[in-house]
């Protein structure tokens, strides 16, 4: 075994004095059958950053608006392009969430608010931690379910053209991913594409959906987009990922 091939080792097993880590760590071994072969990794809820990763293979750097980033790692549409070297923006209406960005993202900017048309919301914190919203019909839905709601705050507003122009105000995001429970044709709608210059639009939009292929291209907020131009390009289990018309 060379020794580049032990320091990888070494640099992989180090992290591994977690018995968090550690489990995960065997979880994997037991999936890919002792890794006998290259297998992929994903940290989004459906796989849509492998989707992703495959789409932009080629583009080594980029930069993003994760809206509703929620974790760096689980469950992130993000984790693996800001391990590739992509930065940008991560965006989470519970504030109990951002102190693990700021830890495992320093060099990504990372912003506790809502997005949306309101300067202030009120959020539905649930037993599920994923699941919070301040869309009442989606609060209501997931009560539906038998989830329990623990708690509720207000919390400020801010649009999404407010974070193109603090953010990128010389430059268009490479990838705008919205998950919000509900929210996301309020967030989409908060760009204000009617006044945004066509350079200025993100290259990519990736808006949760969910199948079959016709009810994705449905959804609202992807309608909104393709009413601006935008192409759908990628349809995955839980998102749609589409692109500018300038870009393609």
């Amino acid at each position: 075994m060379r020794l580049t091939t032990f320091k990888r080792l070494f640099a992989i097993l180090g992290p591994m004095a977690n018995r968090r880590s550690m489990h995960n760590f065997l979880l994997a071994a037991e999936i890919t059958r002792g890794f006998d072969s290259p297998f992929l990794v994903s940290w989004s809820h459906a796989g849509e950053d492998i989707g992703l990763n495959h789409y932009f293979k080629h583009r080594k750097f980029g930069t993003y608006i994760d809206v509703g980033a929620f974790n760096p790692s689980k469950n992130s549409n993000t984790r693996q392009l800001y391990q590739r070297g992509w930065r940008g923006v991560n965006i989470d209406a519970n504030e109990d969430l951002i102190s693990d960005f700021l830890i495992e993202r320093p060099e990504d900017k990372n912003i506790c608010t809502a997005i949306g048309s309101n300067s202030e919301y009120q959020l539905f914190l649930f037993d599920e931690l994923l699941v919070s919203t301040t869309n009442k019909k989606n609060r209501d839905f997931e009560l539906s379910r038998g989830r329990k709601v623990t708690s509720q705050r207000k919390v400020n507003g801010m649009t999404l053209r407010n974070i193109l122009d603090r953010y990128f105000s010389t430059s268009r995001p490479t990838l705008l991913t919205i998950d919000i429970e509900g929210a996301d044709l309020d967030a989409l709608h908060s760009i204000s594409f009617e006044t945004l210059e066509p350079n200025r639009f993100p290259e990519y939009l990736l808006l949760e959906t969910a199948p079959p292929v016709s009810n994705s291209l449905a959804f609202p907020a992807v309608e909104l987009a393709q009413s601006f131009g935008y192409i759908p390009v990628l349809i995955l289990p839980m998102a749609t990922l589409l692109i500018a018309p300038d870009v393609m």
